[in-house]
């Protein structure tokens, strides 16, 4: 195969620092392969083994890869956008004993996707683009995502914020019966009630509701770790069982005000199990299967 690439390969030659297309085609499912590009890049050449193999940088922290003549095209792509360039910094002076260097521009591939997050709805995915930056790299960064960062707050803002009674002010936002609302509609009703707060995701609506099916309030929950009770929350749970024991766990977990796994394992480690209701026929005096 390689000799056969090698015998109808084109003599285009690319120089090291030259951007160039690498063909990769993708099976994925899901999409139809004729809406996906069989190219990616643009890639950096950083050296020239042979007249058909090169070495190409695919990003900054990745290592270099060889590939052959023929996966290979020139990039012609157009310069960067006016808004994207900023001016360089005012020049340091130096002792004339050392040297200055200038730093030239170059195209860098950025480390990670950008996304751009909407208010109420899940992220929107943006594919990896090519940055153009200078020597104020930092100061590019800053101004571009000053923006972005200001937007995308509520996301660093974990859900502590939210208290038991905006908890329970949710759920008499979603409603019941006929009069229920939908989780976008209660996304907008929150927003307009409290605009000082950071907005709320379906995904939050969503975990309320299921804790307050599941448990019944919606105080905040421990957490996944082992839970340490102790000796007197123990007898006082075995006690309410001793007294009623058709009691079901969720009821002596909610009146512990543990967790229903955590009961679980007590009544399992104590060697009890609470009793189950079941509706059987009742036998009267003259049922011959008496």
């Amino acid at each position: 195969m390689k000799q056969r690439l090698d015998t109808t390969s084109t003599e285009t030659a690319f120089k090291p620092g030259d951007a160039v297309w690498l063909y990769a085609p993708k099976r994925t499912k899901g999409k139809s392969p004729k809406l996906q590009s069989n190219w990616e890049g643009p890639y950096t050449i950083i050296r020239k083994i042979n007249d058909l193999v090169y070495r190409i940088q695919l990003s900054p922290r990745s290592k270099p890869k060889v590939v052959h003549l023929e996966r290979l095209a020139r990039y012609t792509g157009h310069n960067p956008p006016d808004w994207f360039v900023v001016e360089d910094p005012p020049p340091r002076t130096e002792d004339s004993s050392k040297t200055s260097r200038t730093k030239q521009d170059t195209w860098v591939l950025m480390d990670k996707s950008e996304t751009a997050m909407c208010p109420d709805i899940r992220s929107a995915y943006r594919p990896v683009a090519w940055c153009f930056y200078t020597a104020a790299k930092s100061n590019l960064v800053c101004m571009l995502y000053s923006e972005f960062e200001t937007k995308c707050y509520f996301k660093l803002v974990k859900m502590s914020y939210l208290t038991e009674s905006l908890k329970i002010e949710i759920l008499m936002m979603i409603g019941y019966g006929d009069r229920a609302r939908t989780h976008c509609e209660v996304v907008r009703l929150f927003r307009e009630t409290h605009p000082d707060l950071p907005p709320l995701n379906q995904g939050t609506i969503s975990k309320i509701e299921a804790q307050y099916r599941e448990m019944g309030h919606v105080r905040k929950v421990p957490s996944k770790r082992q839970a340490v009770v102790d000796d007197d929350t123990k007898l006082n749970l075995l006690l309410a069982l001793e007294e009623n024991p058709i009691t079901p766990a969720r009821q002596l977990a909610r009146d512990s005000n543990l967790n229903q796994k955590t009961v679980l394992k007590i009544l399992k480690y104590e060697k009890k199990r609470p009793y189950k209701m079941q509706a059987v026929q009742e036998l009267l005096e003259d049922d011959p299967d008496r």
